[in-house]
């Protein structure tokens, strides 16, 4: 029995209310990735983007966001964040 070789995906996922982004690598869609995430935190959580990546990808972001870093997975959501976001995501589909 072959595994099917699922692509993974950058999801970064938004919390208003903690002003705060989550890096998630994962090969399911972000909607189930917000409803899981969800069930643990009584703040409201969106799907701010997804883009093909990598485990290596993942590090990078956390790794050039670390001054922002909050806790785990956690960045601060701010506007020097929301553009490097924005930037990673202009560089790799383009």
């Amino acid at each position: 029995m072959s595994m099917k070789n699922e692509s993974k995906k950058i999801h970064i996922i938004h919390s208003e209310q903690q002003k705060a982004f989550k890096v998630v690598l994962s090969s399911r869609d972000a909607a189930k990735i917000v409803s899981e995430l969800q069930k643990g935190n009584p703040n409201t959580l969106t799907s701010y983007m997804s883009f093909g990546g990598t485990n290596d990808t993942k590090t990078s972001i956390l790794s050039d966001c670390k001054e922002y870093s909050l806790h785990g997975d956690w960045i601060e959501d701010n506007e020097a964040v929301r553009e490097y976001l924005n930037s990673q995501l202009n560089v790799l589909v383009n």
